[in-house]
């Protein structure tokens, strides 16, 4: 069950080549979030029904209405110099390089949310920044300081909407969101559609060091590799995302180091507690499921900078996830 994971965690990425600083200030992506909560209360259910009280999803539901399961594998580039992570394809190490691999296992669901974005920018000669839109090139001598992000204002669109027939909703959200990106567009903010993960699972993350250069981190198999030949050191750390419960707790691993064992020990842990996640009848009452924000797919860039904002706003006000509707009594956890 281990080995057919690592090899193909081993192929996931491979680069031959150093990116330029355009490549990387171009890439864009899967990437990991530490876990947020999500508004799953009865007004943001698309059922018609409800099970009542504070969660419309009950605990045995939740995985049937997580339609996506999904292994993703994102490596990050630590800069030293600005102390920030960024995220993007595999690539090769320089010696003394700081990096983490995550490896998420996940099942759930895409929520587009709306966001408004622009940048802040410093210009020789003046004090305060500027905002400047997304797609605007920088003022001469800029330099990006900053990213604000503001959500759609979907409580104002629902208010909006109830009062409107229902063949005619799709326009009117058309109008709505429309009239709203003018508005915003006047601060030189963008309207922007980021797909943010509900959802549960469970992850494995390596913080690396590199004592050598040119080295690939392509996979947790290359990892260990490395690590067992004395060419990276680092630590290994094992998280649910969204699950907790005695039997979750007990099967959590305790490496003490990054090497070929810890990693093969934590993917076997991780492998044991979704058999849990699935598992049904007497022993599993202590298992509570609680989807969360576990990642986002960025599709204007991975600059630190500016997933810190979109961080920021989604801890700031909690997307509303629509739970989808007619898996209920099907594959119930």
């Amino acid at each position: 069950m281990v080995m057919p994971l690592l090899s193909t965690l081993t192929g996931c990425a491979s680069i031959g080549r150093i990116e330029t600083p355009g490549e990387k200030a171009s890439a864009y992506g899967y990437v990991p979030l530490d876990p947020l909560p999500v508004d799953q209360a009865s007004g943001a259910d698309s059922c018609t029904e409800t099970s009542g009280g504070g969660n419309v999803t009950a605990n045995a539901d939740v995985l049937s209405r997580l339609p996506d399961q999904t292994i993703r594998f994102a490596v990050a580039t630590f800069d030293q110099t600005k102390g920030s992570l960024t995220f993007g394809p595999a690539t090769l190490t320089s010696k003394g390089g700081q990096y983490k691999a995550v490896l998420d296992y996940i099942q759930a669901d895409a929520v587009p949310e709306i966001f408004y974005i622009r940048k802040r920018v410093t210009v020789p000669g003046q004090t305060l920044s500027v905002p400047v839109a997304l797609s605007d090139p920088l003022p001469m001598g800029g330099k990006i300081i900053g990213y604000d992000a503001v959500i759609s204002n979907s409580t104002g669109m629902q208010a909006a909407l109830q009062s409107v027939a229902p063949a005619e909703v799709a326009l009117a959200r058309s109008r709505f969101l429309e009239a709203e990106a003018e508005k915003f567009a006047e601060g030189h903010y963008q309207q922007v559609t980021v797909p943010v993960y509900v959802g549960i699972g469970l992850r494995l993350s390596a913080d690396i060091l590199s004592l050598q250069g040119g080295l690939t981190l392509a996979g947790l198999s290359a990892i260990g590799a490395e690590a067992e030949a004395k060419r990276v050191t680092g630590t290994l750390t094992v998280q649910s995302l969204g699950v907790s419960g005695k039997s979750i707790a007990t099967a959590l691993p305790l490496p003490n180091k990054l090497d070929q064992t810890t990693i093969e020990n934590a993917i076997l842990a991780i492998g044991n507690m979704r058999a849990t996640l699935y598992a049904t009848g007497q022993g599993t009452n202590d298992l509570y499921k609680q989807p969360r924000i576990v990642g986002l797919y960025s599709p204007v860039g991975s600059d630190p900078l500016l997933i810190n904002a979109l961080y920021s706003e989604l801890s700031r006000i909690r997307p509303r996830w629509l739970v989808p509707c007619g898996a209920a009594g099907q594959g119930k956890s």
